[in-house]
Protein backbone atom coordinates (compact mmCIF):
# COMPACT_ATOMS: atom_id res chain seq x y z
CA UNK A 1 0.00 0.00 0.00
CA UNK A 2 1.72 2.94 -0.97
CA UNK A 3 1.72 6.21 1.36
CA UNK A 4 1.18 9.73 -0.01
CA UNK A 5 4.65 12.00 0.64
CA UNK A 6 4.67 13.88 3.50
CA UNK A 7 3.85 17.63 2.73
CA UNK A 8 5.57 20.11 4.75
CA UNK A 9 3.85 23.52 4.40
CA UNK A 10 5.50 26.73 3.88
CA UNK A 11 4.68 28.38 6.97
CA UNK A 12 4.41 26.87 9.72
CA UNK A 13 4.03 28.02 13.37
CA UNK A 14 7.08 27.21 15.84
CA UNK A 15 6.85 24.60 18.32
CA UNK A 16 10.41 24.46 19.87
CA UNK A 17 13.20 26.48 19.99
CA UNK A 18 16.92 26.34 18.31
CA UNK A 19 20.29 24.72 18.96
CA UNK A 20 21.71 27.79 20.70
CA UNK A 21 18.75 27.92 23.61
CA UNK A 22 19.61 24.77 24.32
CA UNK A 23 23.41 25.27 24.52
CA UNK A 24 22.82 28.11 26.80
CA UNK A 25 20.14 26.30 29.00
CA UNK A 26 22.98 23.17 29.39
CA UNK A 27 25.56 25.61 29.96
CA UNK A 28 23.63 28.69 32.04
CA UNK A 29 23.52 27.33 35.65
CA UNK A 30 27.31 26.18 35.78
CA UNK A 31 28.82 27.73 38.61
CA UNK A 32 31.52 30.36 38.21
CA UNK A 33 31.69 30.40 34.69
CA UNK A 34 30.70 32.98 31.14
CA UNK A 35 28.73 32.67 28.68
CA UNK A 36 29.46 34.45 25.57
CA UNK A 37 27.75 34.07 22.06
CA UNK A 38 29.02 35.21 18.98
CA UNK A 39 26.45 36.85 17.10
CA UNK A 40 23.43 39.71 17.08
CA UNK A 41 22.36 41.29 20.14
CA UNK A 42 18.86 40.18 18.96
CA UNK A 43 19.42 36.35 19.52
CA UNK A 44 20.41 36.75 22.83
CA UNK A 45 18.54 39.16 24.43
CA UNK A 46 15.25 36.77 24.14
CA UNK A 47 17.10 34.12 25.83
CA UNK A 48 18.33 35.77 28.63
CA UNK A 49 14.69 37.31 28.89
CA UNK A 50 12.94 34.06 28.97
CA UNK A 51 15.55 32.26 31.23
CA UNK A 52 15.23 34.69 33.83
CA UNK A 53 11.24 34.80 34.12
CA UNK A 54 11.78 30.86 34.78
CA UNK A 55 14.52 31.65 37.18
CA UNK A 56 16.91 29.15 35.44
CA UNK A 57 19.82 31.96 34.41
CA UNK A 58 20.10 34.98 36.97
CA UNK A 59 23.53 35.92 35.68
CA UNK A 60 23.51 37.42 32.34
CA UNK A 61 24.54 35.86 28.78
CA UNK A 62 26.94 38.20 27.08
CA UNK A 63 27.44 38.67 23.17
CA UNK A 64 29.72 40.18 20.82
CA UNK A 65 26.25 42.15 19.36
CA UNK A 66 27.28 41.67 15.78
CA UNK A 67 26.09 44.34 13.39
CA UNK A 68 26.01 44.94 9.56
CA UNK A 69 29.12 45.84 9.39
CA UNK A 70 30.25 42.60 11.47
CA UNK A 71 28.78 40.53 8.89
CA UNK A 72 30.18 41.81 5.71
CA UNK A 73 34.00 42.51 6.82
CA UNK A 74 34.14 39.32 9.50
CA UNK A 75 34.54 40.29 13.45
CA UNK A 76 37.18 37.78 14.69
CA UNK A 77 39.78 40.69 16.37
CA UNK A 78 36.37 41.71 17.77
CA UNK A 79 35.52 38.29 19.33
CA UNK A 80 38.71 37.90 20.79
CA UNK A 81 38.78 41.53 22.55
CA UNK A 82 35.53 40.32 24.24
CA UNK A 83 36.92 37.32 25.62
CA UNK A 84 40.17 39.07 27.00
CA UNK A 85 37.73 41.81 28.04
CA UNK A 86 35.22 38.97 29.99
CA UNK A 87 38.00 36.79 31.07
CA UNK A 88 39.84 39.98 32.78
CA UNK A 89 36.94 41.45 34.17
CA UNK A 90 34.88 38.73 35.38
CA UNK A 91 37.69 36.07 36.04
CA UNK A 92 35.65 33.37 35.61
CA UNK A 93 36.43 29.36 35.55
CA UNK A 94 35.19 28.54 32.93
CA UNK A 95 34.24 30.77 29.53
CA UNK A 96 31.93 29.15 27.27
CA UNK A 97 32.48 31.14 23.84
CA UNK A 98 29.52 29.91 21.46
CA UNK A 99 28.34 30.76 17.73
CA UNK A 100 24.78 31.23 16.48
CA UNK A 101 23.27 31.28 12.88
CA UNK A 102 24.47 34.38 11.61
CA UNK A 103 28.34 33.80 12.77
CA UNK A 104 27.98 30.47 11.21
CA UNK A 105 26.80 31.67 8.00
CA UNK A 106 29.32 33.87 7.28
CA UNK A 107 31.97 31.79 8.23
CA UNK A 108 33.39 33.09 11.58
CA UNK A 109 36.15 30.77 13.17
CA UNK A 110 35.40 30.69 16.85
CA UNK A 111 37.18 28.00 17.56
CA UNK A 112 40.53 29.05 16.33
CA UNK A 113 39.75 32.66 17.85
CA UNK A 114 39.40 30.89 21.16
CA UNK A 115 42.59 28.99 20.45
CA UNK A 116 44.24 31.86 19.74
CA UNK A 117 43.42 33.83 22.81
CA UNK A 118 45.58 33.44 25.90
CA UNK A 119 42.71 33.44 28.91
CA UNK A 120 43.12 32.37 32.58
CA UNK A 121 39.89 30.82 32.51
CA UNK A 122 39.67 27.44 30.36
CA UNK A 123 37.84 28.38 27.41
CA UNK A 124 35.59 26.90 25.13
CA UNK A 125 34.28 27.04 21.98
CA UNK A 126 30.94 25.42 21.15
CA UNK A 127 29.23 25.46 17.97
CA UNK A 128 25.28 26.36 18.52
CA UNK A 129 24.19 27.53 14.88
CA UNK A 130 20.16 27.97 15.74
CA UNK A 131 19.82 26.05 12.27
CA UNK A 132 21.63 23.14 12.83
CA UNK A 133 19.11 21.41 15.03
CA UNK A 134 16.07 21.95 18.34
CA UNK A 135 16.62 22.53 21.90
CA UNK A 136 17.44 18.77 22.56
CA UNK A 137 20.38 18.87 19.83
CA UNK A 138 21.93 21.91 21.58
CA UNK A 139 21.68 20.82 24.94
CA UNK A 140 23.05 17.24 23.92
CA UNK A 141 25.92 18.40 21.84
CA UNK A 142 27.12 20.82 24.53
CA UNK A 143 26.67 18.39 26.89
CA UNK A 144 28.97 16.01 24.92
CA UNK A 145 31.29 17.85 24.44
CA UNK A 146 32.02 19.13 28.44
CA UNK A 147 32.01 15.68 28.66
CA UNK A 148 35.29 15.09 26.17
CA UNK A 149 36.58 18.40 26.78
CA UNK A 150 36.54 18.27 30.66
CA UNK A 151 35.75 14.73 32.27
CA UNK A 152 38.69 13.38 34.02
CA UNK A 153 39.45 9.38 32.91
CA UNK A 154 40.20 7.69 36.12
CA UNK A 155 41.30 3.67 36.48
CA UNK A 156 38.46 2.88 38.21
CA UNK A 157 34.76 3.43 39.44
CA UNK A 158 33.77 4.59 42.90
CA UNK A 159 31.13 1.56 44.52
CA UNK A 160 27.38 3.09 44.62
CA UNK A 161 27.91 5.71 42.74
CA UNK A 162 25.63 7.45 40.54
CA UNK A 163 25.61 10.62 38.37
CA UNK A 164 22.10 12.34 37.21
CA UNK A 165 22.45 13.24 33.77
CA UNK A 166 20.41 15.89 31.58
CA UNK A 167 19.25 18.04 34.37
CA UNK A 168 18.01 20.84 33.24
CA UNK A 169 16.81 22.59 36.17
CA UNK A 170 18.68 23.64 39.10
CA UNK A 171 16.65 24.98 42.58
CA UNK A 172 14.14 22.83 44.58
CA UNK A 173 13.82 20.54 41.82
CA UNK A 174 17.72 19.73 41.46
CA UNK A 175 17.97 19.51 45.70
CA UNK A 176 15.33 16.56 45.66
CA UNK A 177 16.40 14.95 42.84
CA UNK A 178 20.01 14.42 44.36
CA UNK A 179 18.71 13.47 47.58
CA UNK A 180 17.11 10.67 45.96
CA UNK A 181 19.95 8.10 45.29
CA UNK A 182 20.70 8.45 48.82
CA UNK A 183 17.25 7.08 50.22
CA UNK A 184 18.93 3.64 48.83
CA UNK A 185 22.25 3.90 50.49
CA UNK A 186 23.88 5.47 46.91
CA UNK A 187 25.75 8.74 46.87
CA UNK A 188 25.24 11.13 44.10
CA UNK A 189 28.79 12.01 42.49
CA UNK A 190 28.06 14.95 39.93
CA UNK A 191 25.22 16.26 38.31
CA UNK A 192 25.01 17.31 34.61
CA UNK A 193 24.80 20.13 34.40
CA UNK A 194 22.58 22.14 36.52
CA UNK A 195 24.19 23.79 39.08
CA UNK A 196 27.43 22.27 38.21
CA UNK A 197 30.88 23.18 39.31
CA UNK A 198 34.30 22.76 38.00
CA UNK A 199 35.13 19.83 40.17
CA UNK A 200 31.52 18.22 39.38
CA UNK A 201 31.96 18.55 35.22
CA UNK A 202 35.24 16.82 36.29
CA UNK A 203 34.34 13.76 38.38
CA UNK A 204 31.40 11.83 36.10
CA UNK A 205 34.26 9.36 35.25
CA UNK A 206 34.46 7.95 38.73
CA UNK A 207 30.87 6.78 38.95
CA UNK A 208 29.73 3.47 38.82
CA UNK A 209 26.10 4.15 36.63
CA UNK A 210 24.73 7.31 35.30
CA UNK A 211 20.99 8.12 35.32
CA UNK A 212 19.79 9.94 32.24
CA UNK A 213 16.64 11.88 33.54
CA UNK A 214 16.13 13.35 30.10
CA UNK A 215 16.91 10.98 27.30
CA UNK A 216 16.64 13.60 24.31
CA UNK A 217 19.17 15.90 26.33
CA UNK A 218 21.37 13.56 28.21
CA UNK A 219 21.64 10.45 26.60
CA UNK A 220 24.44 10.61 24.43
CA UNK A 221 26.55 12.17 26.87
CA UNK A 222 26.02 9.12 29.36
CA UNK A 223 27.47 6.71 26.54
CA UNK A 224 30.16 8.60 26.59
Amino acid sequence: MSHAPLVIPAARIPRGTCTLFGAIKALGTIKNSVVLVHGPKSCVYPINYTLGMRGDRPPEIYTTALDEHDVIFGAGQKLKEAVIYLDRTLRPELLFVLSCCTSEIIGEDVGSAVRDTTTRARTIAISAGGFEGDFHTGYSETLCQLVRELVHKPGRTSPRTVNLVGMLRAGPDLAELRGLPGLTGVRTNAVLTADATREDLERPGYAALNIVLCEPSGKEAAIL
